[in-house]
């Protein structure tokens, strides 16, 4: 009778233990496809960010490259201008841009270039306001975050008058603001059908991808003006 009791007690202590082994290697199993799951996941995100953040306006750059042409043949000094701004714009884009966060001082800066190539080429130089509040060289934000909504508002923006573009950029401790608006001209037919709203769903991902919950968004588009304003934490 002990011996069939001992018997059975080895019995299923074996099974528990191989029921145990069975289950821990499973557990194992399991956290090794979560982290790999994970991790592809991470990876996922980073190769759609790239893919996002490299989209240059391939308008912007063309409008670009015609003014400095024209420009080496009626005003030299207009054109060395526009070729060291731009080539600060494609230095920012190969390097600073490539990181994950970058200083908000150096974000505002590479703004500032792509502003200034703008009112080359318009005769009204007023007509954008660019106003910055705040302490911008120790708060990080994702690099090409703000420059999307700013290029929106040149591309359909009124530039035939004063202040028609206005931009606010405010740092507040660990939070930015941005305040872009612009009185709307008159589209032409290929600018209409190069609406597409491609550029501004590309950046909501980016802003869900980066900053999740951590972003206010707000459009309000009437007849007369466009504005935007975000929030990132």
């Amino acid at each position: 009778m002990n011996k069939a009791r001992m018997f059975k007690m080895s019995l299923s202590l074996s099974l528990l233990g191989t029921l145990y082994a069975f289950v821990l290697r499973l557990s194992i199993d399991w956290i090794k496809k979560s982290k790999m799951q994970k991790e592809l996941e991470k990876q996922n995100s980073i190769i759609k960010m790239a893919l996002l953040r490299s989209q240059i306006n391939p308008h912007f750059l063309f409008n670009t490259l015609n003014n400095i042409s024209s420009f080496c043949l009626n005003n030299p000094q207009k054109a060395s201008f526009a070729i060291k701004k731009l080539s600060k714009i494609m230095s920012y884009m190969l390097n600073e841009a490539n990181g994950e966060k970058v200083l908000l001082s150096k974000e505002i800066g590479h703004i500032e270039n792509f502003i200034s190539l703008q009112k080359l080429r318009f005769e009204e130089v007023n007509f954008v306001n660019f106003k910055i509040e705040g302490k911008t060289d120790n708060i990080y934000v994702s690099p090409m975050i703000l420059l999307p909504f700013i290029e929106n508002a040149f591309k359909h923006g009124s530039v035939t008058r004063p202040n028609s573009i206005n931009i606010l950029i405010n740092a507040k401790s660990t939070e930015v603001f941005l305040d872009c608006s612009n009185i709307k001209k008159q589209l032409t037919e290929t600018e209409k059908s190069y609406n597409s709203g491609i550029g501004l769903k590309n950046i909501k991902e980016r802003l869900e991808l980066l900053y999740s919950n951590r972003y206010h968004l707000q459009i309000d588009n009437d007849e007369k003006e466009y504005r935007v304003k975000l929030k990132i934490a």
